[in-house]
């Protein structure tokens, strides 16, 4: 998961947490974009599934990167 989300989002990993919601176990990671902005990614544990990203401004997040977008996730 830390791999893909540092080369996906073009990032860097600050926090990881494991943590329990609504009874299934989920990673909680706060990543520091090139730009200085930190977004919250909750992926689940068992499946390594992103199920919420938040932050400010992610209609961006995948446009960091040149040649990133919704088709090279």
């Amino acid at each position: 998961i830390l791999s893909r989300v540092e080369r996906d989002f073009g990032g860097r990993v600050i926090e990881v947490e494991l943590e329990r919601d609504d009874g299934e176990l989920v990673y909680e990671l706060e990543l520091l974009l090139p730009d200085g902005r930190v977004i919250e990614l909750e992926f689940d544990a068992r499946t390594g599934e992103l199920v919420k990203l938040e932050g400010a401004r992610l209609e961006t997040v995948f446009k960091l990167r040149p040649g990133a977008g919704a088709a090279s996730r």
